[in-house]
This record gives structure tokens, sequence and C-alpha cells, in this order.
């Protein structure tokens, strides 16, 4: 039988996620995956800290079960403070379309769990240098369809197991790589084609 999820306490300064769990299956690297789709999402004005999950689980699944949190086509540029609260065990994080513009190391220290990071389609100008140093198990990174024309030095030097990225469409490159060896490769060419800023 399927569990109603509330926790926490909203108020209309909150960060609240409204979730569709389900089970995703055939992702590439994890294969099957429990998933939060966000379906809507609240903000008080000033605040990033998520208070409040509510949402029906799959059957004998809870929020310690959730490995992928899922924005989609929603104006919320954010990964909240205390989502790995909510979500303890986290491997994917996919914000697509949502006008992020900028995301930094502290915003992906609480998931050192992750292995998938997809941020397509968002606003994105810059990539620091250090953004992924919390991150070391990370083996897909999708930025395509940003507006990325500088990425810090050493930007991807800790991800040994990086074996897809992502760069389509962007304004210093326009390229993807699905191996190790052809990551490496354009790892390196990103270094000349998207210089840090000086």
């Amino acid at each position: 039988m399927a569990s109603v999820f509330v926790i926490g306490v909203s108020t209309t300064e909150a960060v609240n996620f409204y979730c569709a769990f389900s089970l995703d299956v055939n992702w590439p690297i994890l294969g099957n995956v429990y998933t939060c789709r966000v379906v809507v999402s609240e903000a008080g004005i000033n605040n990033n800290v998520l208070e409040t999950v509510r949402g029906t689980h799959l059957s004998g699944k809870g929020n310690a079960d959730v490995q992928a949190l899922t924005v989609l086509y929603q104006n919320f540029p954010i990964i909240p403070k205390d989502t790995n609260f909510f979500f303890p065990n986290l491997t994917v994080i996919r914000y697509l379309a949502t006008k992020m513009t900028t995301i930094t190391a502290e915003d992906l220290r609480p998931f050192p769990k992750l292995r998938v990071l997809n941020l397509a389609y968002n606003e994105m100008k810059n990539v620091d240098g250090n953004l992924f140093r919390y991150n070391p198990n990370l083996q897909l990174i999708h930025l395509g369809w940003n507006k990325i024309d500088n990425i810090g030095r050493n930007a991807f030097a800790s991800l040994n197991q990086l074996s897809t990225l992502i760069f389509d469409s962007n304004r210093c490159a326009n390229a993807r790589a699905n191996n190790r060896s052809d990551t490496l490769n354009l790892i390196t060419r990103l270094q000349s084609g998207c210089p840090p800023k000086a």
C-alpha cells in the first residue's frame, strides 16, 4: 500500500516540494532509479531552505530510497539548502530549464554520492574551478544548452570516474563525449576553448 509522505512545517517563507515519486527504468549508468520529480515548487522571497516535501511514495518506499531529484521546466533556479536532510541518498540531480544562472561547490557539497548532474537548458555562464570538489563520484555531467563561456582551472581534474561530458550548444563549446577516453580529450579542448575568467 502506498503512503502519503508529509514532513516539515510549511510557511510562506519556506521552500516546499510536491513530488511525483516513480521508479524510472534504464537510466544511463545507474539502471533503475527511484525519483522525486518536483511537480510543484514554492519558495518564499529570499528563502532557499527546503522545509516541506509532500507526495505519495510507492509501496515500501520512503525518502531515504530516493536516488534522483528532478526539476523540469520551472522557474526554480536553486537547489535548496537542507535538501539532503529529506533525501540523504541522492545520486542524481536533474535541473532542466529552471533558469539556473549559477551553482557553487557549496550547493553540491551535501551530495557526496552524486553520480549524475544534469543542468541542461539553463542560463549558466561559468563553471567554477572547484565546482565538483565534493562530488568525486560523478560519472555523467550534462551542461548542454547553457551560455557557458569560461571554465575555471582544473574544474574536472578530480573526477576520475567521469565518462560522459556534454557541452552541446554553449558559447565556448559545442561538443560531447560518451566514454572516458573521449571525455579526457574533451576536457583538454575545453581548457583552451573555455579559458578561466581573467
